[in-house]
């Protein structure tokens, strides 16, 4: 989806399956559309909000037939910047909660807001860089100890932060040890 003047989303991109479930193709159409008629604003509200806030929301919503019959559905909204500094398009996912055999035969006349969330609870962490790894190091040693436990030596002392090379001796590209020349 991508944000309009008057913030109102539309759908930029619409797949397949979205257009079968409306039984319409819906690219260019008013992403307010698919909800029914007097709630048409706080799923527009919602999708707006992520882009200007840029926070991926998660809303569930239930999804009605002419037939009378309903399913529930999860949809995903996750915000996309267009250039460095302007977040003003959304990727989206709708997904059925529970498999409903019939959905693929009928289309879904609209969509009615249960509730939604923004997804900012947690904090982003940023991954600290890993140190640069000695491939040779990495090796299994040819005495009689077991792969596990010499995972777990290795793991234990890269945790600690202290160096592997304290362990064992450099190994060569095959894993033997150094040759000695008298």
């Amino acid at each position: 989806m991508e944000n309009t003047a008057d913030n109102n989303p539309r759908f930029r991109l619409a797949g397949t399956t979205i257009c079968n479930l409306m039984g319409r193709e819906i690219r260019g159409e008013d992403f307010a559309v698919l909800w029914a008629g007097s709630q048409r604003e706080d799923p527009v509200h919602i999708a707006a909000g992520v882009m200007r806030h840029v926070v991926p929301a998660v809303i569930r919503a239930t999804g009605y037939c002419i037939s009378g019959r309903s399913v529930a559905f999860e949809m995903m909204l996750m915000p996309l910047r267009s250039s460095s500094d302007i977040c003003d398009r959304l990727l989206g996912c709708l997904t059925p909660a529970a498999p409903a055999p019939w959905l693929g035969n009928e289309c879904l006349e609209f969509l009615a807001l249960d509730r939604s969330r923004l997804l900012y609870d947690r904090p982003v962490r940023v991954p600290e860089p890993s140190p640069q790894l000695d491939m040779t190091d990495l090796l299994a040693p040819r005495e009689n100890t077991r792969l596990g436990e010499w995972m777990r030596r290795k793991l234990n002392l890269a945790i600690l932060g202290q160096d592997a090379g304290e362990s064992e001796p450099p190994r060569d590209k095959i894993g033997l040890r150094p040759q000695v020349t008298p």
